[in-house]
Order: structure tokens, then sequence, then C-alpha cells
């Protein structure tokens, strides 16, 4: 036979030999190991993974990494197994206000959300339907009402391989993976991971994404600055020259030495159930099923305050998220924009002449930790935090606004509980104060 030097071809080929039952001496024990994502491809850490099988030693648990990787080694053969996924932390974790519109929408038929995770992840009440009691519920987490959901855990997880024959009804969904009779090893027992609530997947799933500050455009509301003296009755009317195309709006109304007597809505229709009230604070959370725009003369709302000491309404209100992050969503595509209080005086914006960092809140802290501090101008200022031995563990630059800025620092960017110290450079400035991180 002739041979065709110019047909030749080769393949290579790995052929893996599973000694089941360990008929050739093999150990008799096989790996079961998967992975959790959310729907976007994020890996989901510090979730608990718990194995469970009739055997003594059973159930095992395990924490996810950085990848979301799980993997429990040298299971017994021929056992039934179950494997459950457990995370139930930080339940305000990508739970916004833009969220309730995305779920109100669905509830009307108006846009309906196009995944089976985005509609489990909007029964907060886990009554396997999605409802106004699901947003009632939601908004009281927003605004600080809640701590937590309280009939539902932060995340719940359901089997990759499920199939959804209506994505508007998953319910019910498999949220725990069997194997039964177990002969070899197991490596993709895997996981969609869904943040109850989080129904545009902004939640932060691992320590890869952490916190950024604000460096969108800008909403700005604006109300009149004045003086005011102990005892007196001081009305606040909000209205704002850049209300055009808004969908929904939330934030942390900080109010020293002012209490608030009365709140009067104006042109939106705000009512008691979208405002949380607090030591020293307001919490407020509104959104629209349309579109809205207002004209500068339109009062959004009225504070009515009565002070407990003199000062400047500039000097004792900002606008912050200490409790409820402060943006708002802007067109069709919903954009999430800064929002930002302005004080104004005879038409005229006020200037600030105050330079300061303040205290973090709360301190010492665990899970999230607040760092407010004002500035002359709109200018470049850099935050940045550094361990006890100086070694750096954060640095946040960029484009903050006049006034009063606050940057949210998570568990996720520091290693180790300890003592940390945190400095704020401008160009007028170079500032350092001390925190605690407890794990």
């Amino acid at each position: 036979m002739q041979w065709n030097s110019f047909t030749r071809d080769f393949c290579s080929v790995q052929l893996r030999v599973n000694d089941n039952l360990g008929a050739c001496g093999g150990s008799g024990f096989a790996m079961i190991a998967g992975q959790l994502q959310t729907e976007f491809g994020a890996s989901v850490e510090n979730a608990e993974v718990q194995l469970h099988s009739a055997t003594p030693e059973y159930p095992l648990n395990q924490m996810t990494g950085l990848q979301g990787v799980y993997a429990f080694e040298d299971n017994p053969l021929l056992q039934d197994y179950a494997i459950k996924g457990y995370k139930n932390d930080n339940h305000k974790n990508g739970v916004t206000t833009l969220d309730m519109v995305l779920i109100q929408l669905h509830v009307l038929g108006t846009q309906t959300l196009d995944s089976p995770y985005k509609v489990i992840a909007a029964d907060v009440n886990s009554d396997q339907k999605v409802s106004t009691i699901d947003l009632l519920e939601l908004r009281k987490l927003i605004l600080g009402i809640y701590d937590e959901l309280p009939a539902s855990e932060s995340w719940c997880f359901v089997d990759r391989d499920q199939v959804f024959h209506d994505i508007h009804q998953p319910w019910p969904f498999i949220e725990v993976l069997e194997v039964q009779e177990l002969v070899t090893s197991m490596m993709e027992e895997d996981f969609i991971s869904i943040k109850v609530g989080d129904v545009n997947g902004s939640a932060v799933a691992n320590t890869s994404k952490t916190n950024d500050v604000y460096s969108m455009d800008k909403v700005r509301i604006q109300t009149h600055d004045r003086n005011f003296e102990t005892g007196d009755n001081v009305e606040v009317e909000v209205t704002s020259k850049d209300f055009v195309d808004i969908f929904g709006f939330q934030f942390t109304l900080v109010h020293n030495g002012l209490s608030l007597l009365d709140f009067v809505p104006g042109v939106l229709d705000i009512g008691a159930d979208n405002i949380g009230h607090h030591n020293g604070l307001i919490t407020m959370s509104w959104h629209s099923t349309s579109l809205r725009s207002l004209s500068p003369q339109d009062i959004l709302f009225t504070l009515k305050f009565r002070a407990s000491s003199g000062g400047r309404l500039s000097e004792a209100m900002n606008l912050g998220s200490k409790i409820t992050l402060s943006e708002i969503y802007v067109g069709n595509k919903k954009s999430v924009h800064q929002l930002d209080l302005e004080f104004r005086t005879n038409g005229d914006r006020v200037e600030y002449d105050r330079i300061a960092l303040y205290q973090n809140e709360p301190n010492p802290f665990s899970a999230s930790t607040v760092i407010g501090f004002e500035l002359r101008e709109s200018e470049r200022a850099t935050l940045t935090v550094f361990d006890i031995n100086g070694k750096i563990v954060r640095i946040i630059d960029g484009e903050f606004n006049i006034g009063y800025n606050e940057v949210i620092l998570s568990k996720r960017d520091f290693e180790s509980a300890g003592l940390y110290i945190y400095q704020l450079e401008s160009s007028a400035l170079q500032i350092r104060k001390k925190m605690i991180y407890l794990e």
C-alpha cells in the first residue's frame, strides 16, 4: 500500500479509568465538588456548603473561597449524599430602590423580569410569588427599618442544572443537590447563587469586587440656606433644577441640632412608608413606574424641624449614605447617578469654608463603616487606608463634591482584624484618624 504523505494526521487522547468499587485496590472513596456563582458569573465567597450523609462523620461544612469553589474529599462510595449552600449576612448587599422599580414593573406586567433567578430574588417574603408585599418588605430593608428580611435568608442557592418550564413561575426550585450511591468523583455539583432582593445584579459577591466612590454624573436637589436659633421652627422646602426623566431616588439625610416635627409631601407621591426615622437621621426611598420630570419651582417635599441649638442650615444638614445609599435613577436605561444636596442664598450656591475629616461610623466595625469628610470646593482628593505597620490597604482616589462626602468601606477591604489608619489628602489638607476593624 502506498503511503500518501499529504494525508497524514494524528490526535492525542487522554483516557481516565476510575476504579469505582476499589476492585483494583483503590481507596473506595471519591470527591464531591462544585462551584457557587451568580447568574451574572460572579463567584460567591464566604458561603457555607454543607454535605450530608447517613454515616456518623457527617454532616461536613466548608466555606467557599474567592473562586466560589468547594471540594469534599474522601467520601465513602455507595453512600447517598445531599449538598446545600448557605449564606445569611449583609441583607442590604446590592438592594436599592432601583430593585423596587424593576420589581414593580414586573408586578404590573410593564417590563417582566427576564430570568427565573431574578424572579426568585424578587420573592422577598418567600411566599412563592412576586407581589406588592415584597415591595413593602424590601423598602423597610432599604430604609433601615429592617436590618434583615424577616422571612428570608440573604442568599439562596439553586441547582445549576435545573430546567425551568416557566421562568416567571420558578417554584418550587431545587435547593438541595442529591448524589445517590456515589460511585465516582462528582466534580460539577454547582449552584446558581441568588442574592434575595437584588434583581439587577449589583450585590458584591466576592472580595475581588469592592465598593467604589461614585464617579457618575450628579443630580442636585436644592434648598434655601439660612441661620436659625434655639427653639426656632425651621421649614426646609426641597426643589430641583435637575429633576428630568427620573424613575426614583434614595438617601440618608443628617440633621444635627434639628428635630423633625413633620413631613409634608409636594408634587411627588411620598408618604410615611417612604421615610425611615432614626436618631438624627432621615432615610427616604421613592420610585415611580414611569419617568417623572419637574420644573425648578416644584416642591418635591418639605421637612419641618424644631431647632435644639442655634446654627446654619448648610452646616446642620447633609446628604449621605450612612444607612441608605444616596443615589438617583435617570432615563429609560435607569442609570445610577449620585444625588447631591445643594444650599442656595439669593439664588446663588453657598460656598463652603469648611474642611474636615470625621471619625468613621460605626467604630469599631465588623461588616462595613462610613468615612465622612468635607471639602471647600469640588476637587480631586485621595483617601488612603493603612494598617498599623504602614502597609497600604486601600486607596480611593477621585473627584469629590464641595461640602460633605462619604466613602463606604467593607470587611472585604481588610485582611485581618486590628487597628487601621485612614488619611485624607486634598489640595488644602492632609489629616489622619484611627479606626478598628473587628472580624
